[in-house]
């Protein structure tokens, strides 16, 4: 990991304060007819574990498949209703982990206990701390400013305005997330990078993908986004 430049007036999000808890553990079939069963998640070979936390009003659902476990922890209690958060642990490239993530996700939607559809998708980090080998969308972003005039590779900052505001502006545009679309597009939902928080910038030649990036004529020395906590709106459809 490159040593980053900072933004220290950055905040990370909070979320409802976690108290020691018994979980529920259940095992059941994606469709939540019958509590219980040990049916395979619609796209993978595997099974549905569920965790719910009264206390918290979180539900929690996990599959593991191959190396992989792919998790989501739905908020049901306020201030945080609505909030999906992604807790996957995955060095797959994400386009092979969109089956098990899509019936993760049409799961989560049926679920007789949901409090209604989820608004806000928590994705964490593009860069992780953990070893994974799919940095895909943050080589996206770093492309994405390397190839946008509103982005200065000299100092590493924006030109104008907020930097958390550019970078998402960036990764709309440059769309770094088709993946992450076409897993939520599979349930029927719209989804949008509308926030980026604790932004990272490094000089390129010290980004584990510098080869790509060098490649297609990126500089050694440019200082581009590589990384920051990444949030996305959830909407339906017009079509459905």
């Amino acid at each position: 990991m490159p040593a980053p430049m900072r933004h220290p007036s950055l905040r990370a999000p909070s979320f409802t304060a976690a108290t020691a808890t018994a979980l529920a553990v259940l095992l059941v079939n994606a469709s939540f007819d019958v509590p219980g069963q040990t049916k395979p998640v619609p796209g993978t070979s595997s099974k549905l574990l569920i965790e719910r936390d009264a206390e918290l009003g979180t539900r929690s659902y996990s599959v593991n498949e191959g190396d992989c476990r792919i998790s989501l922890t739905a908020f049901d209690s306020p201030p945080n209703r609505g909030i999906v958060q992604d807790r996957s642990v995955c060095s797959s490239p994400l386009s092979a982990q969109i089956p098990a993530r899509s019936g993760l996700l049409a799961a989560v939607m049926s679920d007789s206990e949901s409090s209604g559809p989820p608004r806000t998708l928590v994705w964490g980090r593009l860069t992780p701390d953990r070893r994974r080998d799919d940095l895909e969308m943050a080589f996206r972003l770093a492309l994405a400013a390397h190839r946008s005039s509103s982005w200065d590779v000299k100092v590493g900052r924006p030109r104008s305005g907020n930097v958390n505001a550019v970078v998402v502006t960036l990764a709309n545009q440059a769309m770094i997330y088709p993946e992450l679309k076409q897993w939520f597009n599979d349930s029927g939902l719209e989804l949008r990078f509308v926030n980026a928080e604790k932004v990272l910038i490094a000089r390129a030649g010290t980004l584990a993908y510098f080869d790509r990036l060098k490649a297609v004529g990126v500089d050694a020395a440019e200082k581009l986004p590589f990384d920051c906590l990444a949030y996305f709106a959830i909407s339906k459809m017009p079509d459905r």
